[in-house]
């Protein structure tokens, strides 16, 4: 079940970047569509990771907790991979283009976007077990994988998940954890459009119109 979970979870993020990025959705100057659209793994990714983790952490005993979270993030690395695939299937390039193209992505899109977020995000979350956990660690965590975004930006996935797998586990509310998944959310589009647009100034937010993979 963990391995469907994260599998099904992969294909959704996959599914809505490709819709994105062959879409025609902009904001002024900036586009989502083209180069845009990969800020839906950027969010999606290191969301994924801490409602898949922190849920099964939650529901699992110790050591049937590791096994739970490995599958959880083999099926998402598999989910993510389908991205290819759908882009073969939905928005071919041309009339030979065909399926078997698109299998190197399979392995490709995981290795890219699941893998090191979800190393470091599992490093994070084991400092915090060794650590007391206050809001002044939760904010240093929050923020430690900011200065990353414009460069490495899978790094900063993984530090906002790996934070938010331990502050979850620490809340008892379903509403406080469904707070701390929107807070994924709003630190997660800060370090894709905000941390560009900060350094890079106007235009740095995001791909201009037009902008392509």
């Amino acid at each position: 079940m963990p391995f469907v979970l994260g599998l099904l979870g992969g294909v959704a993020i996959a599914l809505a970047t490709v819709l994105i990025e062959h879409s025609r959705i902009e904001f002024g100057r900036y586009a989502l569509y083209g180069n845009g659209a990969f800020a839906v793994p950027a969010v999606g990714v290191p969301l994924a990771l801490y409602a898949g983790w922190t849920e099964l952490a939650r529901s699992h005993a110790e050591r049937a907790r590791r096994v739970a979270v490995a599958l959880f993030t083999a099926g998402l690395y598999s989910g993510i991979g389908a991205w290819s695939p759908l882009e073969v299937v939905l928005f071919p390039q041309s009339s030979v283009e065909r399926l078997a193209d698109a299998i190197p992505g399979l392995l490709l899109q995981g290795i890219l976007w699941v893998l090191p977020p979800a190393l470091v995000a599992a490093l994070v979350w084991w400092i915090y077990t060794k650590i007391p956990l206050t809001p002044l660690t939760l904010v240093v965590g929050y923020l430690i994988g900011m200065p990353f975004a414009l460069v490495f930006g899978i790094v900063t996935m993984g530090t906002l998940a790996g934070t938010a797998v331990a502050h979850g586990l620490s809340v008892v509310t379903p509403r406080a954890r469904t707070a701390i998944g929107a807070l994924v959310v709003a630190l997660a589009l800060v370090a894709t459009f905000g941390v560009p647009l900060l350094v890079l100034g106007p235009g740095g937010g995001a791909p201009p119109r037009g902008g392509a993979p």
